[in-house]
C-alpha cells in the first residue's frame, strides 16, 4: 500500500501538468475578446491602453511562452492575478473555498447515509413495493435538474412556508465567527456562538438537500444493484444454511463485500460535489468556487477559470486516491503491487 500510495502521489505532478495544458489551450481557444470584457468598448479601442494592459498581464508574449511562464508559477504556488479582482488567484480561491467544502460535506451526508440504507432495504426488499417507492425516489432524485429543484424549495420552505432561511451563508443582520477554517458552522462554535451555528447551519439545509438528493439517487441505485448480486453469491447461501440471522448475514457477509463500488460512486460524487456546485451556489447566492468560477468565465477572466479547474482536478485525483485506499480496508481481497 505504501509504494501504491507512493507511485500515486508522485504522479500527481504529471497529471497537473497535462490539466493544466489542456485547460490553457481551450480557454485561450473561447470566443471573445478579454480586452473588451475588462476594458470595455472605449478602452479596448484605444491602441496604447491595449499594449499597455496586454504587456500587464503577459498577453503581448505568444501562447507557448505564456504557458511555460504559468507552469513555472505553478511549481511556485502561483495562480497568476485575477483580472476581476486583482488579487492572487490563490488568495481568491483561499476565500472561495471553505464555502464550497461546507457545502460539499454536508451534502455528502445528505447523499451518503439516506442513500445507502435505502439501497440496503430495496435490496432486501427487491420486488416488493417498498422496493419499487425506493427506486421511484432515486429516479426522482437522479432526474430533477437541481436549478429547477432549487427554485421549488426556495419558493415553498423560504418563501411561502417561512420554514427555513433563504440564500446565503447566514441570515442578513448576522457577523460572520472568527476565521479559523472558513466553515461558519465550525468556526461559530469555536467561537463560542450557538445561536450563529444554528443560523449557518438552518442556512445550509436547503442547499444541501437540494445538491445531494441527486447523488442520493446514484447511491441508492449502486448499493441495491450490488446488494443484489452479493446477496446470490453462494458464500451467503453457506452463511443462510449454517443458520446465521438474516440481519447477521447481512451485516456480516453481504454488505461489506458489497459497499466496495458504492465507493466508487461515492468518491466520484464527493469530487463532483466539490468541483461542480455552480447552479446550487448561483441559485442560492453561496459565495463557493462555483459563484467564482461563474463570475471569472462572465468575464473572461483565464487565469481565475484555470485555478478553479486546477484545483477541482487535483480534488478529483485526491478523492480517487482516498477511494482506492478505503477499498483495501473494506475487502481484505485487494492487493496493491
Amino acid at each position: 500500500m505504501a509504494i501504491y500510495i507512493t507511485r500515486r502521489l508522485l504522479l500527481l505532478p504529471v497529471l497537473l501538468v497535462g490539466l493544466s495544458l489542456i485547460t490553457f489551450v481551450v480557454s485561450h481557444k473561447i470566443p471573445g475578446n478579454p480586452l473588451v470584457a475588462q476594458l470595455g468598448l472605449r478602452g479596448a479601442s484605444n491602441p496604447q491602453t491595449v499594449r499597455t494592459y496586454r504587456k500587464k498581464w503577459g498577453l503581448d508574449r505568444s501562447l507557448p511562452e505564456q504557458y511555460v511562464a504559468y507552469v513555472g508559477n505553478l511549481l511556485h504556488g502561483d495562480f497568476g492575478r485575477s483580472l476581476v479582482s486583482q488579487r492572487p488567484v490563490s488568495e481568491d480561491l483561499k476565500q472561495y473555498m471553505p464555502a464550497t467544502i461546507e457545502l460539499a460535506v454536508a451534502s455528502l451526508i445528505v447523499a451518503a447515509v439516506p442513500g445507502l440504507l435505502l439501497g440496503i432495504w430495496a435490496a432486501v426488499r427487491a420486488n416488493t413495493v417498498t422496493d419499487s417507492a425506493i427506486r421511484l425516489i432515486a429516479l426522482l432524485g437522479s432526474s430533477l435538474p437541481v436549478f429547477w429543484l432549487g427554485l421549488i424549495v426556495l419558493f415553498l420552505l423560504y418563501g411561502r412556508l417561512g420554514w427555513l432561511p433563504g440564500p446565503g451563508r447566514l441570515s442578513p443582520y448576522a457577523t460572520p465567527p472568527p476565521q479559523v477554517t472558513g466553515l461558519y458552522t465550525v468556526d461559530s462554535l469555536l467561537a463560542g456562538k450557538p445561536e450563529l451555528f444554528w443560523d449557518a447551519l438552518k442556512h445550509l439545509v436547503l442547499p444541501a438537500f437540494v445538491l445531494g438528493w441527486s447523488t442520493m439517487g446514484v447511491i441508492t441505485r449502486m448499493s441495491r444493484s450490488s446488494l443484489l448480486d452479493v446477496l446470490k453469491t453462494d458464500y451467503v447461501r453457506t452463511a443462510r444454511a449454517k443458520g446465521l440471522t438474516p440481519l447477521t448475514v447481512l451485516r456480516r457477509h453481504a454488505v461489506r463485500n458489497a459497499i466496495v463500488p458504492t465507493l466508487t460512486v461515492t468518491s466520484l460524487a464527493f469530487g463532483g460535489l466539490l468541483a461542480g456546485a455552480v447552479l446550487t451556489e448561483v441559485v442560492f447566492s453561496w459565495p463557493g468556487i462555483g459563484q467564482y468560477a461563474v463570475q471569472s468565465a462572465d468575464n473572461l477572466d483565464v487565469p481565475g477559470v484555470m485555478g478553479v479547474t486546477l484545483v477541482a482536478g487535483l480534488l478529483y485525483v485526491l478523492v480517487n486516491l482516498l477511494a482506492d485506499i478505503l477499498y483495501a480496508l473494506f475487502d481484505p481481497r485487494i492487493r496493491y503491487a
